[in-house]
């Protein structure tokens, strides 16, 4: 993990943000960007409801409105029975 990243995570741990999971395919959306529904700049990014938002945004959104369920992680992955790693 490079560095600056690996503070940036630290850094929102300590101010006690929500890291979101956005792993899943279905938040990339190859028709192309539309503007963030929280800053307005242009994302190719959606999320769980479709709506067009930066993680970073969403995150900074989740500290902000604490116990706000208007962005949510992707469930975990289920592994398989022969996943030994």
């Amino acid at each position: 993990m490079p560095a600056d990243l690996a503070d940036l995570i630290a850094r929102r741990r300590a101010q006690g943000s929500r890291l979101l999971v956005w792993r899943d395919a279905s938040h990339y959306d190859h028709r192309g960007e539309r503007p963030c529904v929280l800053c307005g700049r242009p994302t190719p990014l959606r999320s769980h409801r479709r709506e067009p938002a930066h993680k970073t945004c969403a995150e900074q959104w989740l500290t902000d409105h604490p116990g706000d369920d208007r962005f949510l992680s992707d469930p975990p992955a289920r592994r398989s029975a022969d996943d030994h790693a």
